[in-house]
């Protein structure tokens, strides 16, 4: 799921929750959002997320299984 993927690629960068909420131009509050299920980022906000955590859409979404930066 998204959210799993999300949080343990954020983690896995030691990235706080707070950083990377700047990073993609959010609130830290969205951010909880996503990585709890809550809520589901847009695609535009998708776009962001791969880019801030240097993988591409694909994964995040589960469609890949191999992490990848995005080409």
């Amino acid at each position: 799921m998204l959210k799993d993927i999300l949080k343990t690629i954020r983690k896995d960068k030691k990235i706080t929750q707070d950083i990377f909420a700047k990073e993609v131009c959010v609130s830290v509050d969205t951010v909880r959002r996503w990585e709890s299920g809550e809520r589901e980022p847009r695609y535009s906000d998708l776009q962001k997320i791969a880019k801030a955590l240097n993988t591409s859409v694909a994964y995040l979404m589960g469609e890949e299984e191999k992490e990848k930066a995005p080409s």
